[in-house]
């Protein structure tokens, strides 16, 4: 879908640089909202906002300007009335796509140049948003060339194609519409934007694909093909690696980007079993043995099996380490003992220790302001 130019758009501008390590969490963007103003009221980390009927507020964040991003953020409804949502490819408060939901679960699309919206596109009913007064949506979108990619409570919603301002030339920002007939409140928390592209997990993932392990990988590996995408899939940016292995067995690396610290350390440690979504498997297994062999800051966990179509053993181990998430799944013949093998199970771990490794140091490498 195209949301339709009808005044020509600003250009130029350096290419924004300088992201925090992929160890820390990317800067929170409920900083920078421009001058005071009524209707307004920043607390801490949360924006709240209320409009008269028939307006709209639109905040632009100052701080950082953007080529590709990743852009998400906690809308509650204060009130049963409007939309509100975040803004992106802005350049001022008069000039941005948005992406809004309404309290009853309606959204859209919107496009407004100079003060005037020239693009609407009803998106219709989400089923993943919560609704009524009251109702807290966690709302994402990612921006890859010419399109975004919408997503509403971890649940993708449709792409959208647009006329994006030049790279770097960018901000992202915040909107909350009132109706022609109520004012409307909304409050915005757990923002963040991290920035994509040819910047943060970017530069890694293009470094990966060009350079490959090099001499991370252990000496009977070889990658053999490889598959990488800035767009979240399963909610985080992700690169796979497949790989041989000379004894016959083979073996694949994941390498997943979560848009903070929390995530990925939730991913890893949280209630639920770190691969029961992608593997139906419970019960991982922490190894904090295995981490000060292999140097680790962050334990190691792992899932095994002999795999009951193949009779193969199968190991999948994860470590993580920041917003860094690396997966190594190994698999090789039984050796007829019926159970995984000790050696094939630390196999897996220096694997994916070697991930982590090869990654962290091209993100190390990457140039600072």
């Amino acid at each position: 879908m195209l949301l339709t130019l009808v005044l020509a758009l600003s250009g130029g501008g350096a290419l924004a640089q300088g992201l925090p390590l992929l160890r820390d969490d990317p800067v929170g963007v409920a900083q920078t909202w421009g001058p005071p103003r009524d209707g307004v009221v920043i607390d801490g980390s949360t924006v709240t906002v209320a409009v008269d009927k028939n307006g709209s507020y639109s905040l632009v964040e100052s701080a950082r300007k953007f080529s590709e991003v990743k852009f998400a953020v906690a809308v509650t409804a204060v009130s049963a009335t409007g939309d509100a949502g975040p803004e992106f490819w802005s350049t001022g408060s008069k000039d941005f796509y948005a992406f809004v939901l309404a309290p009853d679960g309606n959204a859209r699309a919107l496009r407004q140049v100079g003060g005037k919206w020239v693009g609407k596109i009803d998106l219709g009913k989400i089923p993943a948003a919560k609704t009524g007064p009251g109702a807290r949506n966690e709302m994402a979108m990612v921006t890859g060339g010419r399109s975004a990619t919408l997503y509403v409570n971890g649940a993708k919603q449709q792409t959208i194609d647009g006329e994006p301002p030049a790279a770097g030339t960018w901000r992202v920002g915040l909107l909350a519409e009132g109706t022609a007939d109520a004012s409307a409140q909304y409050s915005f928390e757990a923002i963040s934007a991290t920035m994509l592209g040819t910047e943060g997990e970017g530069a890694v993932f293009r470094t990966l694909k060009r350079e490959g392990m090099g001499n991370f990988l252990p000496s009977n590996a070889t990658v053999i093909s490889q598959d990488w995408n800035l767009t979240p899939i399963h909610g985080v940016t992700e690169l796979w690696q497949g790989l041989k292995l000379s004894d016959g067995g083979s073996a694949e690396l994941r390498f997943r980007f979560y848009a903070t610290v929390a995530e990925a350390q939730t991913y890893v440690t949280g209630s639920t079993s770190p691969f029961a979504a992608e593997d139906e498997i419970v019960g991982a297994v922490s190894d904090q043995g295995h981490a000060k062999l292999e140097g680790l800051a962050q334990t190691p966990y792992y899932v095994m099996r002999i795999d009951p179509a193949s009779g193969n053993q199968w190991v999948r181990a994860v470590v993580q380490d920041g917003r860094l998430v690396v997966l190594a799944t190994l698999t090789k013949p039984d050796s007829g003992s019926g159970q995984v093998e000790q050696e094939v199970l630390s196999a897996a771990i220096r694997l994916a220790a070697a991930g982590l490794w090869r990654a962290l140091a091209i993100d190390d490498a990457r140039p600072r302001p």
